[in-house]
């Protein structure tokens, strides 16, 4: 995630269902998406070597998405994030993007990731349960009002 990928983080965390099934991140202006990248996903890149990276498509490089691990101080592991602009869903693209990650997670060494989901997102919670996550429990999350579910998925270890 770039700067200049700016308007399109705006885009995205003012959709309907990014602020119901995710929240409102305060993301009003094109300079509050860059402080969002800068805070956000750069300085997760930094501190942790993971973060949340677009989501492109390859013919044309448009961006549909966001996806990636993000380090919470109140879970234990890694957490799945991702987002999709309304217009592309339903196509596989979160699918497609959320198994890469959790490859690439799993490259490196990563044996456990977990998902909050709002237990009313529906989409969300079929597309965990189709790339392998279980264990669903009730989780408070700090500041929300109300509860969410956690899931989890281990992965196998590499050969290397």
């Amino acid at each position: 995630m770039e700067l200049e990928d700016a308007p399109f983080i705006l885009k995205l965390l003012n959709e309907s269902a990014f602020l119901e099934h995710i929240g409102d991140k305060g993301v009003r202006t094109n300079k509050d998406a860059e402080k969002y990248i800068t805070d956000g996903p750069a300085a997760s890149h930094i501190e942790h070597g993971f973060g949340l990276d677009v989501i492109e498509f390859k013919f044309d490089l448009t961006l549909v998405g966001i996806c990636g691990l993000l380090r919470r101080e109140y879970l234990s592991d890694p957490d799945l994030g991702y987002a999709v602009l309304a217009d592309h869903q339903r196509k596989g693209v979160a699918f497609e993007a959320c198994n890469m990650i959790l490859e690439t997670a799993r490259l490196n060494h990563i044996r456990k990731v977990l998902a909050i989901v709002s237990p009313r997102n529906n989409a969300s919670v079929r597309l965990l349960e189709k790339i392998g996550f279980s264990g669903r429990t009730e989780i408070d999350i700090p500041g929300s009002t109300n509860p969410d579910d956690l899931y989890f998925k281990m992965l196998t270890p590499t050969d290397t």
